[in-house]
């Protein structure tokens, strides 16, 4: 399953690669593409690798950005986070809904083409509601019910960003390389999904 919005696209042969990804490896239950951009005459002009985001990311009020156009999921996770949007929400229901995803699993990343944002210049919502896009999610994380043992992975999630924040200052460490292995340890480990030219397939690991 998926959503878009009517001013944005797939790229060519995403549902194939769509469907290779979650037939072909069972333990995926939602999956983000790399992070695209088009124009307004519909040009590719940004292509980037999306983040490997986790919960505790979203907690802390670290989402910039989660871009709906690229993401798929199962039903069964869809239905096991209430099989519904937040309507009452006019900016954020994607990002409401990544909230309630994350309750139940992780997000996989691939760096194949699946979805595009289009970026225009004036008239568009995402734009001119930016500000308010950004009140509403605040006020979905803060309205988020955390287990005593979850809001001390919190605070020591938190602990740890500054921790990295101090290392980037240095410049003498590879800050992403340590914040993956950390969260691999602590959270359980988030591995890509990439394409072996050798096989035509997509690996996972």
């Amino acid at each position: 399953m998926s959503w878009i919005g009517s001013d944005d696209k797939y790229h060519p042969k995403s549902f194939w690669t769509v469907a290779e990804i979650f037939s072909s490896f069972q333990e995926i239950q939602w999956l983000v593409g790399a992070a695209t951009t088009y124009d307004e005459r519909g040009r590719v002009v940004r292509v980037h690798e999306s983040r490997r985001f986790m919960r505790y990311d979203l907690l802390d009020g670290d989402y910039r950005w989660l871009q709906q156009e690229s993401c798929f999921w199962r039903r069964s996770l869809w239905e096991a986070a209430g099989a519904r949007l937040d309507v009452s929400l006019k900016y954020a229901g994607d990002f409401e809904l990544w909230v309630r995803f994350f309750r139940h699993t992780t997000l996989h990343v691939t760096n194949a083409l699946i979805g595009g944002f289009r970026a225009r210049s004036a008239n568009q919502l995402s734009l001119e509601g930016h500000d308010a896009y950004l009140a509403e999610a605040a006020r979905i994380i803060k309205a988020e019910k955390l287990t005593p043992k979850e809001q001390k992975q919190l605070s020591e999630f938190r602990r740890f960003k500054r921790f990295l924040r101090l290392l980037e200052k240095m410049k003498i460490f590879n800050v992403e390389r340590i914040s993956n292995k950390y969260k691999s340890v602590k959270y359980g480990d988030v591995k890509n999904i990439w394409f072996d030219r050798m096989k035509q397939a997509f690996e996972y690991g």
